[in-house]
């Protein structure tokens, strides 16, 4: 199939800036990695978490976040499916992205060739069963989606478990941020919680700069109607068997303020012989709006009854 290099561009440079928090990160389409029809495997359809309007919001003045229609991405049902133990097969991609990062990415264009989305390839992270990406339409960014098939555990089960994982964003006004993801659950008859915390937050590649205030954590409660994980501003599923999580949010933001931090810098002495002194830098922040994005993990510590 021929690719939209218009579509192609947008989802190259935008999401490799993410991923890693590195601002060097570029992709180059690679050649199409042919892969072979898996034995055995039964067709399934996918949850695709749409990041927009989560069921409970911060507050009532949280900003609308970007739409995906699922309309749009109806296209992925022919192109990734899971097996019988619901490990995710991505296949059929229209190309395959090399990111700086070291990560591969599969992005993949409905038949009009109006809307791309562009997902992590999951074995770069060790996921088997989800994955995340993001949609571009000819205008741009258009939101998150995770790809996967929801594990619904029984209310008999116990389980409890540790995951840690990756995040990526947006702020609305434009900067793009990767961070970390580790959350606790505890799946029992009396109680079913998912604790989340989003931290080590790296704004456009800009390591060297405390971003701290982009870190926050939220407890989330289970909704047996949706089948997941909600709390304000956040929506989250399990995958596997509890083996891995994945979810979208929408975190408000409204910070101004300036945070003086210690840099290596060097300088040169009355000698003129140069050295590295700590000095103090004021770094400024101005992040405003909504901070949408995207998780996902696997589990270190798991225990099950």
């Amino acid at each position: 199939m021929k690719t939209n290099n218009i579509l192609l561009g947008l989802a190259t440079t935008m999401l490799m800036a993410c991923g890693s928090g590195s601002s060097n990160s570029t992709a180059e389409p690679a050649k199409k990695i042919a892969t072979q029809k898996p034995q055995n495997t039964k067709k399934k359809q996918l949850a695709k978490t749409i990041p927009a309007a989560p069921i409970m919001t911060e507050s009532d003045t949280t900003a609308k976040s970007a739409i995906v229609n699922s309309k749009d991405i109806a296209f992925l049902d022919k192109k990734i499916s899971v097996d019988d133990k619901n490990r995710l097969i991505i296949k059929d991609a229209d190309a395959s992205l090399k990111g700086g990062d070291g990560l591969t990415y599969k992005q993949y264009l409905d038949p009009s060739q109006k809307i791309s989305v562009v997902l992590i390839d999951p074995v770069m992270w060790g996921w088997k069963y989800q994955t995340y990406g993001e949609v571009f339409d000819r205008q741009g960014f258009k939101g998150y989606i995770n790809v996967g098939n929801p594990y619904d555990p029984s209310e008999a089960q116990t389980i409890n478990a540790s995951y840690s994982g990756y995040s990526e964003g947006r702020i609305s006004n434009g900067e793009m941020i990767g961070g970390s993801m580790n959350a606790q659950l505890s799946w029992g008859t009396n109680s079913k919680t998912l604790n989340i915390d989003i931290g080590k937050p790296t704004v456009s590649g800009k390591a060297d700069e405390d971003h701290s205030d982009l870190e926050f954590k939220r407890n989330l409660t289970w909704n047996s109607k949706s089948k997941a994980f909600e709390g304000p501003g956040i929506v989250a599923r399990l995958y596997g068997t509890a083996t891995e999580i994945g979810g979208t949010f929408n975190h408000s933001v409204a910070i101004n303020k300036k945070t003086t931090m210690s840099v290596p810098t060097e300088v040169t002495d009355k000698e003129g012989k140069t050295k590295i002194e700590n000095k103090d830098k004021v770094v400024e922040h101005h992040h405003n709006g909504i901070y949408q994005g995207v998780f996902g993990g696997k589990a270190s510590i798991i225990n099950k009854h």
